[in-house]
């Protein structure tokens, strides 16, 4: 049987487990990812990196030969007469190496970017269809019952009606709209019946599930608040579409970098040469040169190019406007329907109530002794009736509400409700401009001492400090699930009132060459972090990644920057796949958006809070003035975000609150400002034992 099992498999049959069953939840996971719209995207973007290979492939030279026949020979300085001559040269395109290749790299990861984009649109729209799909089937089964409810009510009232009025042509109304409500509803159910079998078939073969594996859900929606104006947040940040006209606006701008330099060629080449008339007289040797090529009409043609790119560029970011204000006005048509939907709800459940209670007067009376104070039979089965299609409006609403908050997380880029209930906020970084968080470096030095770990509670105590960066180095991310001190010491923290974020930290994360790595690490985490209690949980990774500290940074900043953005999209995308809740922090000096604005943009939209490192200034004004471009651009993208100071620039701990007051003054109306964070714990003490 093993075996017969084994080659079952291996054939691709499909072999259901004896109780396998799928809910709603599995479902929709399982609806996205067999959408074929979702995986041929998948393939598009696998392409896009593959060319992006190929691009890093131009960094190697280019080896070429040439043959030339002479037909009356060639007289050559080395006093040999030769018809042939073979050359075989090793070059390299310095214009290509230098300029283009850098622009076309940056080209194809907006591609990549513009394909990921629509990745999560397509899964969006096959998430969004199914549960229509789904829908309809409960909310027709849920029909079905309602029909078929009436169908037997109006059978009970045509019995009544035809006992009583048969023989007295004049009252036969009565029995003929009874039988029209009969016919009515029969059909009604007759078909929705039919309909749902349909769905059912539809679905369960979409999903290459058998029907008995299926369970359809028939409790009611439990559908968590929305907040629309946390909504409209999260849909300026997760729209795809949004995203989309984004990155095709910075490939357009790649291209116009591209096109300064693409037809010019300056090739420097070493090769040997080979000459002669016959095998007996051949000559070798070396040759050395320099291969310039430019078209005729290259400025001409250039410039148009450039234009070209730009005003592209110029359209798609004139489209990311418009579909901006579209997502506002769209959301909020659908909010009105939604409250509007409520309201009907809410008035026809009194309508409800009414109809319930008079039928419950009438059911008493029919409970009398005295014949001439009950309800008549007829008059019974009407309320009843009546009630019944009060329910089904009831239904109605509630399929319609339904529908519409499905449309909403569909057209905000949503998939799941994380932080968009209880008027929590789309993202769980604190935007109040209260947060007064610290970093806490050689974190393994304190979690070893007792004394240590209380004195760090009472500093946060005292310094009203309630955010921690938590240092975690190799040693306790590996020991991270079965570390109890840690995890006591996070729970101490957490019920004092300070939450407690990851911090990780180490410049040549940006090389890719070590970015699987950290995604391994982030990887882990997440899963040793969410296996514990809620209480122990850290609720947030902080990276302090600093290229600007590394050797190469003078020469590379640009390409480093881009690599720093890859990196942290990585991370993000790693955390979102995960499917837990979890913010990604994120420290920035202030001179990112001024060596490439692009990979500073990047690296903001992916995270959920930036700090921004104001180090080695003091005074209130010049920091605000040090920080008023990528406040503005931030603001923008809509990020949150925290000032960072550092305590060793300030001569007393009272001078940094001092600072910090000011700052808040004028940024306090700022809906993005989170409030600061101080650099760092070890340097306040030590300024505190100072004064």
């Amino acid at each position: 049987m093993a075996v017969l099992c084994g080659a079952l498999a291996l054939s691709g049959l499909n072999i259901l487990a004896a109780q396998e069953t799928y809910t709603l939840a599995d479902l929709e996971k399982r609806a996205v990812e067999r959408s074929y719209s979702v995986a041929a995207m998948v393939e598009r973007q696998a392409s896009f990196e593959n060319k992006l290979a190929a691009n890093r492939a131009l960094a190697l030279p280019e080896i070429s030969t040439f043959y030339r026949y002479y037909q009356q020979g060639v007289d050559l300085d080395e006093n040999l007469s030769s018809s042939h001559i073979l050359s075989l040269r090793l070059s390299q395109d310095l214009v290509e190496l230098i300029k283009v290749r850098r622009s076309k790299s940056r080209e194809i990861r907006s591609e990549i970017e513009v394909a990921r984009s629509q990745i999560e649109s397509r899964r969006a729209k096959s998430l969004f269809d199914f549960r229509m799909q789904y829908l309809d089937v409960v909310e027709g089964e849920r029909r079905s019952r309602s029909y078929q409810a009436l169908v037997e009510k109006y059978e009970e009232l045509l019995v009544i009606h035809k006992a009583r009025y048969q023989h007295n042509e004049a009252l036969l109304t009565a029995v003929l709209a009874a039988e029209a409500e009969l016919l009515n509803y029969t059909g009604l159910l007759n078909y929705v019946e039919t309909r749902i079998q349909k769905q059912k078939a539809f679905i369960t073969a979409s999903l290459a599930l058998e029907p008995r594996q299926v369970v359809w859900e028939q409790r009611a929606e439990d559908l968590p608040y929305l907040v629309e104006s946390y909504v409209l947040e999260a849909a300026l940040h997760e729209n795809a579409d949004l995203q989309l006209h984004a990155a095709r606006a910075e490939i357009e701008h790649w291209r116009a970098n591209t096109a300064r330099y693409n037809d010019i060629k300056l090739m420097p080449f070493v090769g040997l040469r080979v000459r002669g008339d016959s095998f007996s007289e051949l000559g070798t040797g070396p040759e050395f040169g320099l291969r310039f090529s430019m078209p005729l009409a290259y400025f001409s043609a250039r410039n148009r190019k450039i234009d070209q790119h730009k005003a592209n560029e110029r359209y798609w970011q004139l489209e990311s406007e418009q579909k901006t204000l579209d997502v506002k006005l769209n959301l909020s048509a659908l909010f009105d329907r939604y409250r509007l939907t409520q309201a009907q709800i809410k008035h026809s459940e009194k309508m409800l109530q009414l109809h319930a209670e008079k039928l419950r007067i009438e059911r008493s009376k029919s409970g009398k002794k005295v014949t001439e104070s009950r309800t008549d039979p007829a008059i019974l089965l009407a309320i009843e009736i009546a009630k019944l299609k009060v329910e089904l409006t009831v239904q109605q609403k509630l399929n319609e509400r339904t529908r519409i908050y499905y449309e909403i997380l569909y057209r905000a880029g949503l998939s799941r409700t994380d932080g968009l209930q209880d008027g929590g906020g789309y993202s769980s970084q604190s935007t109040d401009g209260n947060t007064q968080a610290l970093w806490v470096w050689r974190a393994a030095g304190i979690l070893d001492s007792p004394r240590a770990r209380q004195r760090l509670l009472d500093t946060c105590h005292t310094q009203g400090v309630n955010r921690l960066f938590l240092s975690l180095n190799k040693r306790l991310l590996r020991s991270f699930s079965q570390d109890t001190t840690l995890h006591s010491f996070v729970a101490d923290l957490q019920t004092a009132g300070v939450r407690v974020a990851a911090l990780m930290g180490d410049p040549h994360w940006v090389h890719e060459s070590n970015r699987q790595a950290l995604l391994q690490n982030i990887k882990q985490f997440i899963t040793d972090n969410f296996a514990l209690p809620e209480s122990s949980r850290l609720d947030a990774i902080h990276l302090d990644i600093e290229p600007q500290t590394l050797d190469e940074w003078p020469t590379s900043r640009v390409d480093l920057l881009d690599e720093l953005a890859t990196t942290i999209t990585a991370v993000k995308a790693t955390i979102e796949a995960s499917g837990h809740k979890l913010a990604l922090e994120v420290d920035l000096p202030l001179f990112f958006d001024k060596v490439d604005a692009g990979s500073f943009i990047k690296i903001i939209r992916a995270a959920d809070m930036i700090t921004l490192m104001a180090y080695q200034r003091t005074a209130a004004g010049s920091i605000m003035k040090a920080v008023e471009d990528e406040i503005r651009c931030l603001g923008q993208q809509q990020t949150p975000f925290l000032i960072g100071l550092n305590i060793k620039d300030f001569e007393r701990p009272d001078d940094l609150d001092a600072t910090k007051t000011k700052i808040r003054r004028q940024l306090d109306s700022n809906p993005w400002f989170g409030g600061f964070a101080i650099h760092d714990y070890h340097h306040l003490l030590d300024k505190q034992n100072e004064s």
